[in-house]
């Protein structure tokens, strides 16, 4: 398996509007296909450091057992842009991370 940095942070809008940005590496099995990611950058000893690393792990297991990132994709939570639009924006960082080994998957 090897690991690359993802292109960008990865972000996610808050409730309160407020964007915030992590670091992301997925590690890819030789056929291209994500088998385990790690969320950084929330303040060490933080509640938020332990949920960007227990989801990170939880996300790893899964991925590595097989399920479909789409079936990820599609259970994570979102919310609308705008008041009354659909929901299409993840709601946390775990969501946004989802989302970004979805773009970075190749099969």
């Amino acid at each position: 398996m090897h690991r690359k940095r993802l292109p960008t942070e990865i972000s996610f809008v808050r409730a309160d509007g407020q964007e915030i940005k992590y670091d992301a590496t997925i590690g890819f099995y030789t056929n291209g296909r994500p088998g385990e990611i790690f969320i950084g950058g929330a303040k060490d000893g933080t509640e938020m450091s332990a949920i960007c690393a227990d989801g990170s792990v939880l996300i790893s297991i899964a991925l590595q057992y097989g399920v479909p990132i789409e079936v990820l994709v599609k259970a994570i939570g979102r919310a609308p842009i705008t008041v009354d639009g659909p929901p299409v924006r993840t709601v946390s960082v775990l969501g946004a991370a989802i989302d970004e080994i979805a773009k970075q998957e190749i099969y």
